[in-house]
């Protein structure tokens, strides 16, 4: 829907430049709709670009429970004192998504 939104748009603004009643246009006319419809393109990238900077940082918590292999994993101490080195560390994924087939085979 957005981009038939943007086409209906950015086709009113070549038309409007174009003017009605003519069937053929020269080429200066084409030129002069289509900086129109440049210039309109990049103002709204820029106001996009803008809305995107004002957006706020904020990281939501997931509301999941963990999964059942990282409640045995926190119970499990047999190894505090040593460092695992058979799985290596990874930063949380920040998904509020339950864990994917790709996901739990990655833990394994």
């Amino acid at each position: 829907m957005g981009s038939a939104l943007g086409v209906a748009l950015f086709g009113a603004i070549a038309n409007a430049t174009l003017g009605y009643g003519q069937q053929t246009h020269s080429a200066a006319e084409l030129a002069r709709a289509s900086h129109h419809v440049f210039v309109g393109v990049a103002v709204v990238a820029a106001l996009m670009g803008l809305a995107v900077v004002a957006m706020p940082v904020v990281r939501p918590t997931p509301s999941t429970p963990p999964a059942a292999d990282d409640a045995a994993d926190a119970s499990d101490t047999s190894d505090v004192a040593t460092p695992r080195t058979s799985r290596p560390s990874r930063p949380r994924s920040r998904s509020l998504s339950p864990p994917t087939t790709c996901d739990q085979a990655r833990r394994h």
